[in-house]
């Protein structure tokens, strides 16, 4: 990882305590008591993360810049911005000291919040874009919807998910969940970008590239996933539920598609989202405009919602350490997952217009190709599997007729060959790292503690 430059004090930093000293002149009276703004301390968590880059939104406007105090997260997932007020927390990159792989997506916590986790940050997309910072009421509303809506008990979304495994081992497993949800919908959205991961070969800067491009995706799929929630309930940890679950990520995966086709459109293609797709693939965000979101959704659908629920629903006994010792075990297994896109990367490859915006939606036809180019069992043990040419050449037959795209039995054999060799093949699965070895960021020193005087 490349290590931050440690510097000086930053204008954006050295304007914001001008303020503070300005405010604390103001105030008049030299002989009140001299008040500090409160602290934000916390820890993130999914499990704990170290060595992720936490900033702090100091000017309130919803974006973590790179100009605002930060600090590292240390190994217990902790941190600290004393006294410089209450404000949303972002955190990003790190690694899960569950699994010992590196985290993906940005995370977010409203202000006042003790935890930075994927379900804190659905509860910022929830509230939305406000003017300044959001109120306690509107904090608080958003975490009793979505609390509601994830089928948790009250309060849950302000607990720390892991030291709750005690009590209430749901909270985390939903939280390793959406994680694995949203990383699973990111990775597998890029890839119909033409998006696939780097082989171990691959340079430093390649592999950056590829990471800005799935997080700036992973960034749609938290406002796909928050918006899904608003219309429907899902118990992720039942099998009871899994129909509602399987229907639930379709609607979030085709909402993320949509997503990112509106984020690269939004200033013709040339904003963050699009600089960094297109920084990894020529004209994938072309690529990404130009694909139907229902066939899309159809085929990565069932295998993102069982790698989900491989997580959500480990067994679940009264042994707190052997819940922590299950959740993280699936939760590695997942979150190494590459099969999933990289069978979509095959299709996509072999068959390009088959996904193309101007076919007809084909979710039956999708879904069966898929199921064919990789069962659920392969997925969420994230294990290759080779389909006989012929049934691959069958499906893609069926699945084109359907999508009005014209594919000869020839070219259809040749491409199945092509697509079983590929999903036989997979890209790497991350590496776990040794946390005692790895090179943390380094960001430069916070800025004085806030001290305004009381009286005037």
């Amino acid at each position: 990882m490349n290590a931050f430059i440690q510097n000086s004090v930053t204008p954006a930093r050295l304007a914001l305590s001008t303020v503070f000293i300005a405010a604390l002149v103001a105030c008049g009276s030299s002989t009140a008591p001299a008040v500090v703004a409160p602290t934000m301390s916390g820890k993130v968590v999914n499990s704990y993360i170290y060595g992720a880059i936490v900033t702090l939104d100091s000017n309130d406007n919803g974006v973590c810049e790179p100009t605002e105090p930060q600090v590292v997260s240390k190994l217990d997932g902790s941190y600290e911005f004393p006294g410089l007020g209450s404000h949303m927390v972002c955190s990003a990159g790190g690694y899960n000291t569950a699994t010992n792989l590196p985290v993906v997506g940005e995370f977010k916590a409203p202000p006042g919040s003790t935890v930075v986790t994927p379900l804190s940050t659905l509860v910022m997309a929830k509230i939305g874009t406000t003017t300044g910072a959001p109120t306690a009421a509107q904090i608080a509303a958003a975490q009793t919807s979505l609390e509601t809506q994830l089928s948790l008990p009250a309060g849950s979304l302000a607990q720390d998910p892991v030291a709750a495994i005690a009590t209430n081992p749901k909270i985390e497993q939903t939280n390793a969940a959406v994680q694995v949800l949203l990383q699973t919908v990111a990775s597998s959205v890029s890839a119909f970008a033409g998006v696939t991961a780097p082989a171990a070969t691959a340079t430093a800067a390649e592999k950056a590239n590829y990471t800005a491009a799935v997080n700036a995706v992973f960034a749609n799929a938290v406002k796909a996933v928050t918006t899904n929630l608003a219309t429907t309930t899902v118990n992720l940890t039942s099998a009871a539920g899994s129909s509602v679950t399987d229907t639930f990520v379709q609607s979030a995966v085709a909402s993320t598609v949509d997503n990112v086709k509106t984020a690269v459109a939004a200033t013709g293609g040339t904003n963050a989202t699009a600089a960094a797709l297109n920084k990894v693939t020529t004209g994938a965000s072309a690529a990404i405009t130009n694909t139907s979101s229902a066939n899309a959704a159809a085929f990565v659908a069932k295998n993102v919602s069982t790698v989900v629920q491989s997580v959500a629903q480990v067994t679940i006994t009264t042994d707190a350490a052997a819940n922590k010792a299950a959740i993280a075990a699936a939760s590695t297994t997942a979150q190494k997952n590459t099969v999933i896109a990289n069978s979509v990367d095959a299709v996509v490859t072999a068959a390009p217009t088959l996904f193309a915006s101007t076919a007809s939606s084909a979710p039956t036809q999708m879904a069966a190709l898929a199921q064919t180019v990789l069962p659920t069992t392969a997925a969420t043990s994230n294990t290759a599997f080779t389909s006989a040419p012929t049934t691959v050449a069958t499906a893609l037959t069926t699945a084109a007729t359907s999508a009005s795209v014209t594919i000869s039995a020839t070219t259809a054999n040749t491409i199945a060959a092509a697509v079983s060799a590929d999903v036989a093949a997979p890209p790497a699965a991350p590496a776990t790292v040794n946390l005692a070895t790895v090179t943390v960021p380094v960001v430069p020193a916070l800025p004085p503690a806030i001290v305004i005087t009381g009286g005037n």
